[in-house]
C-alpha cells in the first residue's frame, strides 16, 4: 500500500530496520525511529525492528537523552525507551531533553522538568533556554537571569540579554555594555571592546574596528588586537591571520 517503498529501511548489511508497514518515519535517533500509521505516531527500535510504542500519538519528537516528547489531545508529555509515559501529556509544548532536563510550557509560562517528570524549575518564565553547563537562562518581565538545576535563581532576571554559559562564563548585556558573569552570579569584568565572543578554553575573541585578538577570563588582552582573522581556541591552539 501507499508508503511501502518509502518506509523500507535497511542497514549496511541489507537487514530490514523498519518494517514496510508504516506511512512514514523520521531518521532514527538513539536507535529509535518515529513512525506514523493512519496519522498516528509511535516508535520502532531500529536495532531489533520491534515496535516499542504503537502509533497512537498525534505528534512526537525524536529521542534525546533517552526521552521523547509526545502529543495527545493537543498536550505534550514524555515517554522513555520502554514506552512508559514518564510525563503524561499535559503541557502546551515541550522541548527535547538536554542535560537531564527539558523545557515545558503551560499557559504561556516556561519551566523545566527532569527525567522523573518533576518540575525542577517552576513554570513562571516568559522564555527559557536549554540548560548548558548546568545553568539555564530565563526571562521574566523582559529581563534575563539564570537558574541552576535545583530551580534556584542564581541571578534574578535583571539583564537586557544573555547568552548561554560557555567555559564557565556567561555573556550578558546591561545598559548597552557586555558583562561576563560566573556561575555564582558575580560580574567578573565589563568588556570595553566593540564585540566579544564566548569563551573557549579560557579565551574569548574580541574586536576593535576591523581587527581581532584574544582576552583571558579576567578581561586581560593576551594578544594584540591586530589580526584580520581569528578562530576560537581548540586543543590549545587558535588559527589567526593577517
Amino acid at each position: 500500500y501507499q508508503g511501502v517503498i518509502d518506509t523500507l529501511k535497511f542497514d549496511e548489511n541489507g537487514n530490514v530496520l523498519i518494517p514496510a508497514r508504516y506511512d512514514d518515519f523520521h531518521m532514527f535517533k538513539e536507535n529509535f525511529a518515529a513512525v506514523t500509521l493512519d496519522k498516528k505516531w509511535g516508535f520502532v527500535d531500529v536495532t531489533s525492528g520491534n515496535e516499542i510504542i504503537p502509533p497512537k500519538y498525534e505528534n512526537v519528537g525524536d529521542f534525546a537523552g533517552g526521552m521523547a516528547a509526545v502529543a495527545l489531545n493537543g498536550k505534550w508529555g514524555f515517554v522513555d525507551k520502554t514506552g512508559r509515559e514518564v510525563v503524561s501529556p499535559k503541557y502546551d509544548n515541550a522541548g527535547d531533553f538536554n542535560d537531564g532536563t527539558a523545557r515545558v510550557t503551560l499557559n504561556g509560562k516556561w519551566g523545566f522538568v527532569d527525567e522523573t517528570g518533576k518540575e525542577i524549575v517552576s513554570l513562571k518564565y516568559q522564555r527559557a533556554d536549554d540548560f548548558c553547563d548546568g545553568m539555564a537562562t530565563v526571562q521574566l518581565n523582559e529581563k534575563w537571569g539564570f537558574v541552576d538545576m535545583t530551580g534556584k535563581e542564581i541571578v534574578p532576571p535583571k539583564y537586557d540579554d544573555a547568552s548561554k554559559f560557555k567555559d564557565g562564563l556567561m555573556r550578558v548585556l546591561l545598559n548597552g555594555k557586555q558583562v561576563f558573569v560566573d556561575k555564582t552570579g558575580k560580574e567578573i569584568f565589563v568588556s570595553e571592546y566593540q564585540a566579544t565572543g564566548d569563551f573557549s578554553e579560557g579565551f574569548a575573541i574580541v574586536s576593535a574596528g576591523n581587527k581581532y585578538g584574544f582576552i583571558d577570563k579576567m578581561g586581560k588582552e593576551i594578544t594584540a588586537i591586530g589580526y584580520d582573522f581569528v578562530a576560537d581556541f581548540s586543543e590549545g591552539l587558535a588559527a589567526v591571520g593577517k
